[in-house]
């Protein structure tokens, strides 16, 4: 496999991630907390401020802005934030960094979505681009590999490759219109 350097921060390479300020949408609600799928639920630390927005629009009205996550349970997937319950809340919202809700898509003036990748890292905009720690770890990349292509990626030659390298892998066959 071929090594490259992807961008110009380590662990940092191209993704067409059109949304850099979701941190998860909500599946499901109880007072004080809301469920989110196991791949969204590590975008949230405790004391993060977030904001609870309808996701197609991002209005506040039915949710909250300036919310506080109190605390956190993995097992079930389940964020609580601080302050009152919010009954209107449904699987229509989803949380965002506080402040910063953008549209899922962007769409360039006069209506025309316009080729996304703005800068070298392949990124939606100056400074974003393609995160590798969503892959969490080395024996998870090793896990995946052996999932996309198990004749391919054994023990033996999952032994040669370096982090950039299964990432670099993974892009190929996860999002392949991420690298140009």
């Amino acid at each position: 496999m071929a090594r490259a350097q992807i961008g110009n921060d380590p662990g940092v390479a191209a993704v067409d991630k059109t949304n850099e300020t979701l941190l998860a949408s909500v599946v499901s609600v109880a007072a004080n907390n809301f469920v989110v799928s196991a791949a969204e639920f590590r975008n949230f630390r405790v004391g993060q401020t977030i904001d609870l927005l309808v996701e197609a629009t991002g209005s506040a009205t039915g949710g909250a802005a300036g919310r506080t996550v109190a605390a956190l349970d993995s097992a079930t997937n389940t964020v609580t934030y601080s302050g009152a319950d919010i009954a209107t809340l449904d699987d229509t919202f989803a949380a965002y960094r506080a402040g910063a809700w953008e549209p899922a898509t962007p769409v360039a003036s006069g209506g025309v979505v316009k080729d996304l990748y703005t800068n070298f890292n392949g990124g939606t905009s100056l400074g974003s681009g393609f995160d590798s720690n969503v892959y969490g770890s080395i024996d998870a990349m090793r896990a995946r590999l052996k999932v996309i292509a198990a004749t391919t990626y054994t023990d033996v030659e999952l032994d040669k490759m370096t982090m950039n390298d299964m990432v670099y892998a993974i892009r190929l066959a996860d999002a392949p219109g991420s690298i140009k």
